[in-house]
C-alpha cells in the first residue's frame, strides 16, 4: 500500500465524482516511474484543471513542475495551497526546492533549517516525489547545502595561510649544548605556613544542686491503690496531645448530651474569630440536652 502524503491530514474529506478521482494516483505512478524523467507538469496541470480544489493535488503538481524545471510554475500551485490549508512540512520543503532551482540557495538552506528539515532522510518522509525520486531530492540538498561546505574550506585556506605568513621560522637549536645555570629559571621560595592561632585556656565555674529530700520521701511512702496519681498523670498527657487552645475536650465526657457536626465545627470557628477567646452560645444552642426519662419512648 502506498505511504499516504502528510496534506491528507488537513485536506477536507467527502465524496468525490467518479469523473476527477484517481488523479493522485495517476500522479504518484508517474513519480515512481524510474525510466520517466520529464513530461510530469503537463499531466499536472490537467489534474488541477480537474480538482483545482483538492491540496494533494496541489503538492503533486508542485513537485511535477520542480521535476521539469519549472520552479516559477511551482510557486504558483504552492501559493493556492497555502490560501486553502494549513502549511504544513511538505510545503516549506517544495518552497525550498523551488528557492534552490531559481538559484537562491541561500533562502533555500534558510527555509530549511528554520522548518529543521536540513536532515536529507527526514525531508524524504514529506517529499511528494517518493522513494523513486530520492536521487533528485538528494541532489538537491547537495545543491544547497554545498555552499557551506566550499565557504568552509576556503575560509579554513585562507586561514592556514594567514597563519603561515605570520609565523616566523625559528633557528634550529642545539639541544646536546648543556644549559647554564644562570640560564636555567630560579626556583620560586615556597610559601610560608600560617601560623597557628594561640590557644586560649577558659575556666568557667559550674555548679549544680540536687534536692533528693522529696524524692526520698516519696519513695518510703507505700504505693496508692485508688489510682488517684495515675488519673491525674492520664489527664496531663490528653492535655499534652492537644494541638491547641480550642480543641472540644471534654466531648468524650459528656453524658446524655447528643452532639451534631455542625455544632462542632462552629465552635472552634466562632473561638477563633472572638478576640477574647469565647464564644456564646444562641437560642437554639450549640448542643442538645436529651433526658433520659424512663417510658418517654411509651408516651
Amino acid at each position: 500500500m502506498p505511504r499516504a502524503s502528510a496534506a491528507q491530514t488537513v485536506l477536507p474529506l467527502g465524496d468525490q465524482p467518479e469523473d476527477i478521482c484517481g488523479w493522485d494516483q495517476i500522479l504518484s505512478a508517474a513519480f515512481a516511474d524510474p525510466n520517466r524523467t520529464s513530461g510530469f507538469l503537463s499531466r499536472a496541470e490537467e489534474a488541477v484543471r480537474a480538482q483545482p480544489g483538492d491540496g494533494l493535488i496541489l503538492l503533486l503538481a508542485t513537485t511535477a513542475a520542480l521535476l521539469d524545471q519549472n520552479p516559477e510554475r511551482a510557486q504558483v500551485f504552492l501559493k493556492r495551497f497555502s490560501k486553502r490549508y494549513v502549511v504544513i512540512s511538505a510545503c516549506h520543503l517544495l518552497r525550498a526546492l523551488a528557492l534552490a532551482e531559481q538559484s537562491k540557495l541561500g533562502l533555500a538552506r534558510s527555509v530549511l533549517e528554520a522548518h529543521q528539515l536540513t536532515n536529507r532522510f527526514d525531508a524524504l518522509q514529506y517529499f511528494p516525489g517518493g522513494w523513486t525520486r530520492r536521487a533528485w531530492l538528494f541532489g538537491q540538498y547537495d545543491r544547497i547545502f554545498e555552499c557551506d561546505i566550499a565557504g568552509g574550506r576556503k575560509r579554513t585556506a585562507s586561514g592556514r595561510g594567514s597563519r603561515v605568513q605570520r609565523t616566523k621560522p625559528r633557528e634550529p637549536q642545539d639541544r646536546s649544548r648543556p644549559v647554564r645555570a644562570r640560564d636555567a629559571p630560579a626556583a620560586l621560595p615556597a610559601p610560608p605556613a600560617p601560623d597557628g592561632l594561640p590557644l586560649i585556656d577558659i575556666d568557667i565555674p559550674f555548679t549544680a544542686e540536687l534536692d533528693l529530700a522529696p524524692l526520698l520521701s516519696t519513695l518510703h511512702k507505700p504505693p496508692e491503690s485508688n489510682g488517684g496519681w495515675y488519673g491525674l498523670r492520664e489527664r496531663l498527657a490528653h492535655l499534652g496531645l492537644a494541638q491547641s487552645f480550642d480543641a472540644l475536650l471534654c466531648l468524650p465526657h459528656l453524658r446524655g448530651i447528643e452532639s451534631f457536626w455542625y455544632q462542632i465545627e462552629i465552635v472552634p470557628a466562632s473561638m477563633a474569630r472572638s478576640p477574647s477567646g469565647s464564644t456564646a452560645i444562641g437560642s437554639t444552642g450549640l448542643v442538645r440536652w436529651r433526658r433520659e426519662v424512663r417510658g418517654a419512648n411509651a408516651r
